[in-house]
């Protein structure tokens, strides 16, 4: 019975001592909004692994103050709990019960309420990447300048929909990869700038953001078509993603970092060996084609001189040496000519053999022409 009673008092004094830390936060921050509200909140929940399911408890309880700012403080510190621990169905169940009370409109209505259920829809299987980028781009309009935890989830999500692509990206899709690039780094900026509820001095920014410029940065090295653009694009992100395993404390994440890296690259040296190979078959197919068309303009030649050969027997036989030669003149002329429109039919309208078919063509009806003048031939 002692026991049971000490506990409760144990219990009992932590609830008072963890609303109270709430209450300091809620005090000090000068809105739910504003990043240092979110990390100084993660720093209650971020190593209560031996105690979990009390703190729960104690945060639960905590949730139903009349106070509307300790109460949301508490389901935020919930909430993020499970997200950090991936209890989806957890989470489910506290959006469930609570949405109301915290979304927009509620009665105990905070705006970063809609950032938390942000955080949360991307953990979904389900979820719609295209709806939730439209999402974020809203919040970082409303939450973006005091919380550059949202400009982060807006690049992450795009780097998260775009990364598995490999096949060129649209105007559209470039423009948000680039806006996406510079949200991130804007995020990496404010994330060095001192904390207001921290005595710490500034640090280098978050590991995390570092890792998804990082990705981003693949997302454009694999599918730009300029090869020295894309190997200054993946040198960077390697050089990013190396920065954030550097700074990177949890050696969980640290590795998960290194293993994505890896999987990445091997992405960008898929995309790299594909686009090669594309080029390598363009230029053989073209090298194919342009030795079948002289194949074939060599047989059409030889053709014309055998035709030539004769049709000039043919005529030496029943005329007259004056109308032999001016017939074999226009002969000539006319195999010329043809010759000249069995280029147009190989080369079509191409800019380069055009020229010299046209200079063929019109140099053969200047011979038939003249022959036939000369030779007082007519028609």
């Amino acid at each position: 019975m002692n026991e049971e009673a000490e506990r409760e008092s144990t219990m009992q004094g932590m609830n008072i001592d963890l609303r109270e830390n709430l209450r300091k936060i809620v005090e000090r921050c000068k809105n739910d909004r504003v990043r240092e509200y979110e990390m100084a909140i993660t720093s209650i929940v971020e190593d209560a692994d031996s105690y979990a399911e009390t703190l729960c408890s104690k945060l639960k309880s905590i949730i139903s103050d009349e106070d509307a700012d300790i109460s949301y403080a508490a389901f935020f510190a919930l909430v993020t709990y499970h997200r950090r621990q991936k209890n989806v169905r957890e989470l489910e169940m506290l959006f469930e019960t609570y949405s109301n009370e915290f979304k927009v409109g509620g009665r105990k209505s905070h705006d970063s309420y809609a950032f938390l259920k942000l955080m949360f829809d991307k953990m979904s299987h389900n979820r719609n990447l295209n709806r939730l980028i439209e999402e974020a781009s809203n919040l970082c309009e409303i939450m973006g300048k005091e919380n550059c935890g949202v400009l982060h989830c807006f690049s992450e999500l795009v780097a998260e929909a775009y990364e598995v692509r490999n096949n060129g990206l649209n105007t559209t899709e470039e423009e948000l990869i680039k806006k996406a690039i510079s949200t991130v780094t804007e995020a990496i900026n404010r994330s060095k700038e001192p904390n207001a509820f921290s005595d710490e001095e500034p640090n280098d920014g978050y590991p995390k953001f570092y890792f998804t410029l990082g990705r981003l940065y693949f997302v454009g090295a694999i599918n730009c078509k300029n090869r020295s653009e894309s190997l200054e694009l993946f040198n960077k992100a390697t050089h990013e993603i190396d920065i954030a395993v550097d700074y990177e404390k949890s050696a969980a994440r640290m590795a998960d970092y290194q293993i994505k890296c890896s999987r990445l690259q091997a992405d960008y040296y898929k995309a790299t060996i594909e686009y090669e190979m594309k080029v390598q078959r363009k230029q053989i197919d073209s090298s194919l084609n342009e030795m079948n068309t002289k194949n074939l303009e060599f047989l059409g030649f030889f053709a014309a001189v055998v035709s030539f050969t004769i049709g000039s027997i043919q005529i030496v036989k029943e005329f007259q040496f004056e109308t032999v030669a001016t017939l074999i003149i226009v002969l000539t002329g006319c195999l010329m000519t043809a010759f000249g429109g069995f280029g147009f039919l190989l080369h079509g309208l191409n800019r380069e053999k055009l020229f010299s078919t046209f200079l063929v063509i019109i140099f053969g009806v200047m011979i038939i022409v003249a022959a036939l003048w000369y030779g007082r031939v007519y028609v």
